[in-house]
C-alpha cells in the first residue's frame, strides 16, 4: 500500500494548498507533516519514524519495500523526550527515550554530539538514535546535559566532558 493512501485511508490527510516539494517534513520541534498537515496520530509516526534512513546524499527517505519518499527535515528528526541518569563520574549511565519511543544507552555505539547553535552561541547537544538518525536534546535537557559535564584528564591534559555507559564525550571533540 502506497504512504498517501494509507495515511488518507486513516483520516491524517486533509487536502492542502500549499506547495511542498517533499511530501513529508519534520520540523525542529518533531512534529510531522504531510502534503502541509499535521500527522497527529502517533501510531502512525511511529510507522513510519521505523522507516525512516538518512541516505549518502545526506538527504532523508521513507522507504519501503514499494516505495521511496524524500522527506524533508528541519534540523534532526527526533525530539529526547526523557532522561535518566543512574551513577555519577565514570559509573554513570544515561538512558534516554525520544518522542517515537527509540530507548538507548548514551555510550561508545549511541554517543552525544555538540553542536554550537548560530543564532545565539548555544550549546545544542545531540545523541545519536539509530545507524545514522540522531535526536536533539531539549533546552531544559541541555543544562542537565552540562551539569553532568566534569573535568577529565585525557592525555596528560585535562578536558571537559562527560561519562555514560563507561564512554567518556569530550566537549573538544565535537569540532567548535
Amino acid at each position: 500500500m502506497k504512504i498517501d493512501q494509507l495515511l488518507k485511508e486513516n483520516g491524517s490527510v486533509k487536502t492542502s494548498t500549499e506547495s511542498i516539494s517533499e511530501k513529508f517534513l519534520i520540523d525542529k520541534n518533531g512534529k510531522w507533516f504531510f502534503e502541509g498537515s499535521e500527522i497527529k496520530r502517533q501510531p502512525m509516526i511511529k510507522l513510519f519514524s521505523r522507516f525512516l534512513k538518512l541516505e549518502a546524499d545526506q538527504k532523508y527517505y521513507i522507504i519501503t519495500p514499494f516505495e521511496k519518499v524524500s522527506v524533508k527535515v528541519i534540523d534532526v528528526p527526533f525530539i529526547v523526550k526523557s532522561m535518566e541518569v543512574v551513577g555519577i563520574g565514570e559509573n554513570q549511565s544515561i538512558t534516554i527515550i525520544t518522542n517515537v519511543d527509540h530507548n538507548v544507552v548514551v555510550g561508545k555505539e549511541y554517543p552525544i554530539r555538540f553542536s554550537i547553535n548560530p543564532g545565539n552561541n548555544g550549546v545544542i547537544p545531540y545523541v545519536k538514535v539509530n545507524d545514522k538518525l540522531e535526536a536533539v536534546f531539549s533546552r531544559m535537557q541541555t543544562l542537565e546535559i552540562i551539569d553532568l559535564c566534569v573535568n577529565f584528564k585525557r592525555s596528560s591534559r585535562n578536558t571537559m566532558g562527560l561519562w555514560s555507559d563507561n564512554f567518556f564525550v569530550a566537549l573538544e571533540d565535537n569540532n567548535f
